[in-house]
């Protein structure tokens, strides 16, 4: 963990490139690079929610870290970094974290898609619901 990156140690700029790079070699798309400061960005807004907000959680929901993966999802989904393959590498960034702290959440390829589009096409309005959506399907690794 550096002071420019205090969330380095659940996921840094460079591990969201390289999920991007591969989820494009992966599943296909068309690769590009990243707006400059877009991940920095997303990074960024996600630490300090998680520092300085609270979605309406009950006290078994609420662990650290939480609130920076759900929140960088939203990001990583709704700022567009990419020309393509958004929603994948914020999908992937979250999971990311979560396993980093002995997590995952469970639920079916075709729901966490949708879930994804919801957020995309802005039917879900605010971190904080993504917050939610993943606190109610936390489950520990196995």
């Amino acid at each position: 963990m550096t002071a420019t990156e205090p969330w380095a140690d659940l996921i840094s700029s460079s591990d969201i490139h390289w999920l991007y790079g591969e989820g494009i070699k992966r599943k296909g798309g068309t690769g590009s690079v990243s707006q400059s400061g877009c991940v920095d960005g997303a990074l960024g807004a996600a630490y300090n929610a998680e520092l300085y907000s609270m979605p309406e959680m009950n006290d078994e929901q609420i662990i650290s870290g939480l609130i920076f993966c759900g929140c960088l999802m939203f990001y990583l989904i709704t700022k567009h970094c990419w020309v393509d393959g958004n929603k994948r590498v914020a999908w992937e960034a979250a999971m990311w974290v979560l396993l980093k702290q002995g997590l995952t959440v469970q639920v079916s390829d075709d729901d966490a898609e949708k879930f994804c589009l919801s957020v995309a096409s802005g039917e879900i309005k605010s971190a904080d619901e993504v917050v939610i959506w993943i606190a109610d399907r936390l489950s520990p690794v196995i």
